[in-house]
């Protein structure tokens, strides 16, 4: 009789399935929730489950691994093959672009960069908006690839592009055969230079680094758009295009600004108002499709920026709403909404942009993306 190890090879074995890809999809999620679970606590070792979660965790991700999916699109190019005229990392990008299992993420991927540095960078920043789980495998997967053609990571920390954030982490670059950047995130980086640096305290210092976070991708992520009301009522934009860049930027850091000046008051309705406008712009810097809204490291960046709003709120009196779901369950608390034809759920809220809010028992709508029905 076949164990559970074996019916769930076969499954994934079996590409044309949806099933096998709706599967594959949710084990994925039970992976990364079961990492976060450890996570979150102090001291997981005391836990008279700690020693099952990593047999479990193991276990899951070898049956996870991205090499058979891989593998079926013939992306491992033979030893003769000459890539001369190519990026030694050409293999890569093949095995990027014809991933079923990516383009659930990302939408069609099409890796674009000539460069063997900027094709690992491009990787890299593709990978913020998937699964944590997912993304540390095909991480895994570039660097054996990599190796095979003489690069290996590099540790040093001498290849690292430095980005400002609310956590530490590091994804190596390359050296050898092949020399890329990494990325390294952490609190500890200079703020960006429109970002006023004097000391700041408690969660002001947080969204200062967030809102520090954000520029440094958007000069660096050609994928980044924006959605905010107030730059562009109409439509989601590109952050490539200079105009909407510029005006996008001037309004986040605005919006900070008011949020440090609120704070001097006394008036909690004047903190709230403002706390919303700064969450609204954070949350407006979109990728289409959006990201998954659970695991990935861009939804953990915009959580911990929604929940400094929370605790204000929480503080103030203040009542507030995140709108997700079915879309005809939360339009009436929101106002001035977008829909797109990309990502999610048909009918289904794709990004809450702004919450919806009550203070001083006033109601103020939120907004949100949407997909829509057609």
């Amino acid at each position: 009789m076949d164990t559970l190890d074996d019916l769930l090879q076969k499954l994934f074995a079996t590409p044309e399935s949806d099933l096998a890809k709706l599967s594959r999809v949710y084990l994925l999620g039970l992976h990364a929730h079961l990492e976060n679970a450890i996570q979150t606590q102090e001291t997981p070792s005391i836990d008279p489950a700690f020693p099952l979660y990593q047999p479990i965790l193991s276990k899951l991700s070898s049956l996870l691994q991205p090499q058979a999916q891989v593998d079926s699109h013939s992306t491992i190019l033979p030893d003769s093959y000459n890539t001369s005229v190519l990026p030694k990392l050409e293999e890569l990008r093949r095995a990027f672009n014809n991933n079923d299992e990516l383009s659930q993420f990302l939408g069609t991927v099409q890796l674009v960069s000539t460069q063997d540095d900027d094709l690992w960078n491009e990787i890299q920043l593709l990978l913020l908006r998937i699964p944590l789980a997912i993304a540390e495998q095909w991480r895994q997967f570039a660097l054996k690839l990599a190796e095979k053609l003489g690069a290996i990571e590099d540790t040093s920390g001498e290849r690292l592009i430095q980005i400002p954030a609310p956590q530490d982490k590091v994804y190596y670059g390359l050296t050898g055969s092949v020399q890329a950047d990494g990325l390294r995130f952490s609190p500890q980086v200079t703020l960006h230079e429109k970002v006023n640096t004097e000391p700041l305290e408690g969660d002001l210092h947080l969204l200062a680094i967030i809102v520090s976070t954000l520029l440094n991708l958007i000069d660096l992520d050609p994928n980044l758009h924006h959605a905010l009301k107030s730059v562009n009522f109409a439509s989601v934009q590109p952050l490539t295009i200079p105009t909407e860049r510029s005006k996008y930027t001037e309004a986040l850091i605005d919006r900070f600004n008011r949020v440090k000046a609120a704070e001097l008051s006394t008036n909690s309705a004047t903190i709230l108002r403002t706390r919303l406008d700064l969450d609204e712009a954070i949350h407006s810097v979109v990728y289409l499709p959006t990201v998954d809204r659970d695991t990935s490291w861009w939804s953990k960046l915009q959580r911990e920026a929604r929940q400094t709003l929370i605790s204000r709120a929480k503080q103030y009196g203040g009542q507030i709403q995140q709108l997700w779901g079915a879309y005809a369950d939360v339009w009436k608390r929101s106002k001035d909404d977008l829909e797109i034809d990309i990502g999610g759920v048909r009918g289904q809220v794709s990004a809450c942009l702004r919450v919806y809010a009550k203070i001083d028992g006033e109601e103020l709508p939120g907004r949100v993306l949407y997909r829509s029905l057609n």
